[in-house]
């Protein structure tokens, strides 16, 4: 069996141990801190998916248009965790 066989076998099981293991993790995470820590999450999270909401239907429009290259999946991503930690950061130490 080649690299690539192997590796496209490896996919969905890794996709749902990913997936568990996040689940599981803030689970835990949400048990333990308390309701400012909470906030300060909840307002990060709004951040973040309004950075998104807002970004990327501009983007999609746009490369529609011809004006700039089709949307990156990674980079919303990255958009979508910087923003978050940011808003975090700042929530955390203003």
């Amino acid at each position: 069996m080649d690299d690539r066989h192997l590796a496209t076998r490896l996919r969905a099981p890794a996709a749902a141990v990913t997936l568990l293991v996040l689940a599981i993790g803030s689970i835990l995470f949400f048990r333990r801190i308390d309701e400012f820590e909470r906030q300060d999450n909840l307002f990060a999270s709004a951040v973040a998916t309004n950075v998104v909401l807002i970004g990327y239907p501009v983007w999609f429009m746009l490369w529609k248009g011809g004006w700039v290259a089709e949307p990156e999946h990674s980079l919303v991503f990255a958009a979508l965790f910087v923003a978050a930690s940011v808003a975090y950061l700042y929530r955390k130490f203003r």
